[in-house]
């Protein structure tokens, strides 16, 4: 609501709240599921005069690892779904959730027990994938961390 032309846009508090404003932009396009409206959150904000000019590149930086745009269609084998509500989309994902946040070693181990079978099924969803890829840096295996890395790839 303050206008372009308004001194108060050079104010430390005013950059700390755009910039606030701008990496929440850039971390909603990161994890959008779409990929269309991922790159055209990610090309608003590479466009805006505004943002704060490591963003913009950052933003333009994502935007060339999307690609233009062609897609692909992913088939798995085995059932349509991924189970029953007890497991991490209903039951599961507080579970999760608490014992990544506690960075316990023995909690990440209960975590990957979880989450394991899932992976190698096929069933895990972006989300329980990314856990996954912070369970193996956590625990420096870098063997885990590859196979994971070939799953977010695809």
């Amino acid at each position: 609501m303050i206008t372009s032309d308004s001194p108060l846009r050079g104010s430390d508090a005013f950059r700390a709240i755009q910039f606030h404003f701008e990496v929440n932009r850039f971390l909603a396009a990161e994890h959008e599921v779409d990929l269309d409206k991922q790159r055209s959150l990610l090309d608003a904000l590479r466009n805006s005069r505004d943002a704060d000019p490591a963003l913009r590149t950052a933003a333009a930086e994502r935007l060339a690892r999307l690609g233009g745009g062609g897609r692909f269609e992913l088939v798995l084998s085995g059932a349509p779904d991924a189970g029953d509500s007890g497991d991490a989309r209903g039951g599961d994902a507080p579970l999760l959730a608490s014992l990544l946040r506690s960075q316990r070693p023995e909690d990440y181990r209960t975590a990957r027990a979880i989450l394991e079978p899932r992976l190698f099924s096929g069933k895990a969803s972006p989300d329980e994938v990314r856990a996954m890829a912070t369970i193996c840096k956590a625990q420096k295996d870098a063997a885990c961390l590859k196979n994971v890395q070939t799953l977010m790839l695809r």
